[in-house]
């Protein structure tokens, strides 16, 4: 039996709903300041499957973001240069 156009596209886009709630569990994590935890939703976000070029500089911003608040340069700027491979245009 083959899967229906309609469970592939509800499967995806709860795999995308997935990494949207780790996006915003990053954010709310970075505003207070709890880096550790943005680091893991942000590690868990890149994971997800079908996220789009927008959800992906979002996560590689705010994972620069973070690391260089940890004092990780070497990470943070890998993290920056991976964001400007995708999305040159970044600023």
């Amino acid at each position: 039996v083959r899967p229906s156009a309609l469970v592939i596209f509800l499967t995806a886009a709860i795999a995308n709903a997935e990494g949207l709630v780790q996006l915003e569990r990053a954010r709310a994590a970075i505003a207070e300041l709890d880096y550790s935890d943005a680091l893991k939703a942000l590690d868990a976000a890149k994971k997800e499957p079908n996220l789009t070029v927008a959800e992906s500089v979002s996560i590689l911003e705010l994972q620069g973001v973070t690391l260089a608040s940890l004092g990780q340069e070497a990470k943070a700027l890998k993290a920056f240069q991976t964001l400007l491979s995708i999305a040159p245009e970044f600023s």
